[in-house]
């Protein structure tokens, strides 16, 4: 049986501002069919999105609550995965949690796919791995077309690591 991680964050960052408190499930989101994940490899510096191969650590684990509408880094609870400007083939980064469009994600668990919930008026941009993945590819979105390379795992994290540091 799995274990659900549980983590509430909340205390002041080096610029003295206080980050956000978020509790929830921590999750590993990544391609099916493949063991790469969600990734910021270079964070906290480097706000890329990436495809890496899944290994547990705190760079590739996320909230992604239902009715949060919105995918937080669990290493950093006060950024998101962003769509940019939510054309296709942008590539998605990690940037500060603000509510606008195109941080707001749904998840379509009967089509493994994770879509823009606030795309034009019909949701029809969906998070999109390439069509063919590699460890170090970019996550983009693309029109919602029910391919594999839209296809997206989420499953509970086993486990969570935090630096506390100032």
């Amino acid at each position: 049986m799995l274990a659900m991680a549980v983590l509430a964050v909340s205390r002041i960052n080096a610029t003295g501002v206080s980050r956000i408190n978020a509790t929830g499930t921590v999750f590993n989101i990544g391609a099916q069919g493949t063991n790469l994940c969600i990734d910021v490899p270079g964070a906290p510096s480097d706000s890329a999105v990436l495809l890496k191969t899944c290994n547990g650590g705190s760079t590739q684990q996320w909230y992604f609550d239902g009715g949060a509408w919105k995918m937080q880094n669990a290493l950093e609870p006060d950024k998101c995965i962003d769509a940019g400007d939510m054309s296709q083939g942008t590539p998605v980064m990690l940037w500060h949690c603000n509510g606008y469009n195109q941080q707001v994600w749904g998840y379509d668990s009967s089509m493994g796919t994770i879509y823009l919930a606030k795309s034009t008026t019909d949701a029809s941009i969906c998070l999109d791995s390439t069509e063919k993945p590699a460890d170090g590819s970019a996550v983009i979105v693309w029109g919602c077309n029910g391919l594999q390379d839209q296809k997206f795992f989420i499953k509970p994290a086993a486990g969570i690591s935090v630096d506390e540091s100032p």
